[in-house]
């Protein structure tokens, strides 16, 4: 299966999970801080758990930083 994250081509198995793809990005299962676009669509984080990734899925994984 073949999907983006922030536009860098990814390769992974079936039943990946946005979950999985945030630990897997950003190297923490924690999400304070992260906002999930799958497709161009907001994903709850509620969901993120139970939402797998389709092959051709776009993801953009926001993470919000601090300063001015």
């Amino acid at each position: 299966m073949n999907y983006t994250v922030n536009q860098e081509e990814r390769q992974g198995k079936a039943g990946l999970t946005i979950a999985d793809v945030v630990a897997n990005e950003t190297g923490k299962k924690d999400a304070t801080g992260i906002a999930i676009a799958l497709n161009q669509a907001v994903v709850p984080h509620s969901q993120w758990e139970n939402r797998e990734v389709a092959d051709g899925d776009e993801i953009d994984i926001l993470v919000a930083v601090q300063g001015g």
